[in-house]
């Protein structure tokens, strides 16, 4: 997992980019960000999920074998029973189901204040 810190105006990056954790290698097919920083990335080839915390120490949050592999990961949003402490992953190829996962914490457009973020 790479950084880079981005311009906000100009979207162009301002720095080189650093390696701020290891994952095992594969296809990557989701990243996103809960309200603490901490990274969630999807890997199809390992059938699992890594949390990256903000410390840059990985932990598999969730392993599959790859016939129950979900794609993508989407926060709840706190409607209509949607979790908003929780992810959602869809199974497209076993029912097209969707499994919550509960994180507990909320996704990154959480509006209250967080406190001890962290920053990768």
């Amino acid at each position: 997992v790479w950084a880079i810190d981005i311009d906000p105006k100009t979207a162009m990056p301002t720095a080189d980019p650093v390696q701020v954790a290891q994952v095992p290698e594969g296809w990557h097919d989701t990243i996103e960000v809960d309200a603490c920083g901490n990274l969630y990335v999807g890997s199809v080839f390992e059938s699992a999920i890594y949390r990256v915390f903000t410390d840059g120490t990985v932990e598999i949050l969730i392993d599959w074998n790859f016939t129950n592999y979900g794609h993508g990961l989407e926060w709840g949003s706190a409607v209509g029973g949607w979790d908003d402490h929780a992810i959602y992953i869809t199974h497209p190829y076993v029912g097209s189901i969707v499994t919550e996962l509960h994180i507990g914490v909320p996704g990154p457009d959480w509006p209250g204040s967080v406190i001890n973020a962290g920053k990768l």
